[in-house]
């Protein structure tokens, strides 16, 4: 009995996390890729920190867009995907260059520990 107390459980949280993720994807990332979608329904502690980055990337790129996509290293094998979040700049590129430092300094590095390995930040332009 005790054990399918433990699934009863582990499914509820599971139904939760999907349903929080949707919610997030509906409102703050429309048009994501499935894959990453998926992804975030096994790594939904990155949703917080998705939602202070969107507002981290208006401070220091103004209007720029970002897109999100997944890289895995072929040497470290799909249990080391990453998100990649990937901020496209409207400035030229010593500009954005300039105001990816000042993210990487102010925020990202004194958060990438939250992330727990599954997140990276990128300048990309389109």
């Amino acid at each position: 009995m005790g054990r399918q107390g433990v699934e009863s459980v582990d499914t509820i949280s599971v139904q939760t996390d999907v349903a929080g993720v949707q919610h997030w994807l509906n409102t703050q990332a429309i048009g994501v890729p499935g894959e990453v979608a998926q992804f975030l329904a096994t790594h939904s502690f990155l949703l917080p920190l998705l939602d202070e980055a969107h507002g981290k990337i208006a401070r220091y790129f103004g209007n720029a867009s970002y897109s999100y996509s997944l890289f895995t290293n072929p040497e470290d094998g799909a249990a080391a995907t990453k998100l990649v979040l990937s901020i496209h700049p409207l400035v030229p590129p010593a500009e954005a260059l300039a105001a990816y430092h000042s993210l990487q300094h102010a925020w990202w590095t004194p958060n990438v520990a939250r992330s727990r390995g599954a997140l990276m930040l990128a300048p990309e332009y389109l």
